[in-house]
């Protein structure tokens, strides 16, 4: 797998812990006003990803196969050559 396959998978696999997150905090900040919830949702996903391009960049700069299977399995990713999802 090359690196930039297992970023590509990683970055998916925090996107979907994102989405998740939100939908599973959505009661938390339904008395948000519109404004409000998008700054929150916009903070929140720019920590996220913030979180997943430090790896990420790691990846796709080493030569290293082992290293993006063993990132993959440590964050829950799941890489297929066809497809790039998540568990």
């Amino acid at each position: 797998m090359s690196g930039a396959a297992a970023a590509e998978a990683l970055h998916a696999r925090f996107d979907e812990v994102l989405k998740s997150e939100w939908t599973r905090l959505g009661r938390k900040v339904s008395g948000l006003d519109e404004g409000q919830r998008q700054a929150v949702e916009s903070i929140v996903a720019q920590v996220v990803h913030a979180l997943a391009d430090r790896p990420a960049r790691t990846l796709t700069t080493t030569n290293e196969p082992a290293l993006g299977h063993l990132a993959l399995r440590l964050f829950g990713a799941r890489f297929d050559q066809n497809d790039v999802s998540v568990r």
